[in-house]
């Protein structure tokens, strides 16, 4: 199941594995007219995600080289967490929106301040202390599961970007996640 391959409408989905009970998501690979893919959501930074994507990329004989940008629906560690990864070793641009971006910096950067606000908004509205004292270390566990980060390239809601050959209206639709787009 991790890492398989369903080609759909000419593009390819993968799901990639989580440790959580979510189990997958779905990434997605969009083959580029001229040459190359578009990367979409890759995932979790684990070690399982990334011997999935080493497999899938073995299979699809696609090099880093190939990846000629990745976009990011929102900043959930899920979708948000191989980008800076994949970007290190491809030099692909990652598209997020701004929201998103600062989402992503407010929560795992160097001044998480989001992380913080969440633990006093939790403790303001009743939390026990048991649960409080694993929420810090619950949310800072991420960071290693969504790093290095990436340099991200803003998408705005009503941008257009061209992938697998289309032009793509950005929508940011926010619910889900803050700023997510699409």
């Amino acid at each position: 199941m991790n890492g398989r391959i369903d080609t759909l409408e000419g593009l390819f989905r993968i799901k990639m594995p989580l440790p959580f009970p979510l189990r997958t998501i779905n990434a997605y690979l969009l083959p580029e007219a001229e040459g190359g893919y578009t990367l979409v959501d890759p995932g979790l930074n684990t070690p399982e995600a990334i011997e999935a994507w080493l497999t899938v990329m073995q299979s699809l004989k696609i090099g880093f080289g190939n990846i000629r940008r990745i976009v990011l629906t929102h900043h959930h560690p899920d979708h948000y967490g191989l980008a800076g990864w994949f970007q290190e070793r491809s030099g692909a641009p990652v598209y997020l929106s701004e929201m998103g971006r600062l989402q992503a910096q407010r929560l795992w950067g160097d001044d998480p301040i989001l992380t913080e606000a969440i633990y006093r908004l939790f403790q303001k509205h009743g939390m026990d202390e048991s649960h409080l004292a694993e929420l810090i270390p619950h949310l800072n566990g991420f960071v290693p599961m969504v790093s290095p980060h990436p340099e991200v390239t803003v998408l705005c809601d009503g941008d257009t970007i061209t992938m697998g050959g289309r032009s793509w209206l950005a929508l940011e639709t926010p619910g889900h996640a803050s700023g997510h787009l699409v």
